[in-house]
């Protein structure tokens, strides 16, 4: 299966049910009502995993983005920018928002609420989220962020690396509520994360 998001192409082996999350009728009719509610971008599912994936593509926007990758808004208010960020958080911060309330909305469809064909939209995810599987381990809660970009100096991969790793710290700090692999990667490394699942930029 193939989905597009923010300028990069996901193919997903056959064996994954895949679910655009955010654009599906649930989120958008039952869930965004909720004041300030938030959406990963794709919900992925096998036998042995729950992915959520969230994707940032600020490639070429780097220096608009750059506060982002700093930890809990610390360079949010201190920044040049054209555009209010007042209302935004960084990435350590926003992408737990995002995991905490998609697992929400995917308890709640659980419950099969009305009207049920939305809801039902999400119940194959959702069943093997709230499944004895994952509460005995033997299915594993992956929380993946596809960041795309220069942070770094630009020279050494390491120092690309080191940024994304960072990131994943603070996401985790956030996090502990949650038994999940969190990684932080780039559309080429993804494949090496999750097997069966690839990204690349589109032309």
């Amino acid at each position: 299966m193939i989905k597009s998001e923010s300028g990069i192409k996901f193919e997903f082996a056959d064996d994954y049910t895949v679910i655009k999350y955010d654009d599906t009728e649930f989120h958008k009719r039952c869930f965004n009502p909720l004041p300030g509610a938030k959406a990963v971008d794709f919900l992925v599912a096998n036998d042995n995993s729950v992915i959520l994936i969230e994707v940032k593509n600020c490639a070429g926007n780097e220096a608009g983005n750059r506060w982002r990758i700093a930890p809990n808004n610390s360079k949010r208010d201190t920044i040049s920018t054209d555009h209010d960020v007042s209302d935004r958080d960084s990435l350590d911060i926003e992408i737990p928002q995002k995991v905490a309330m998609t697992i929400a909305a995917l308890i709640g469809a659980y419950s099969r609420p009305t009207p049920h064909k939305h809801a039902d939209e999400c119940a194959p995810i959702a069943q093997k989220l709230c499944s004895e599987a994952v509460h005995n381990g033997l299915r594993h809660i992956y929380v993946i962020l596809v960041l795309e970009g220069t942070f770094g100096n630009g020279l050494q991969t390491n120092t690309e690396r080191m940024v994304r790793d960072r990131i994943a710290r603070m996401m985790g700090r956030k996090m502990k509520w949650l038994n999940c692999h969190i990684q932080v990667v780039t559309t080429q490394e993804i494949g090496n994360v999750i097997p069966g699942v690839s990204a690349a930029i589109e032309a």
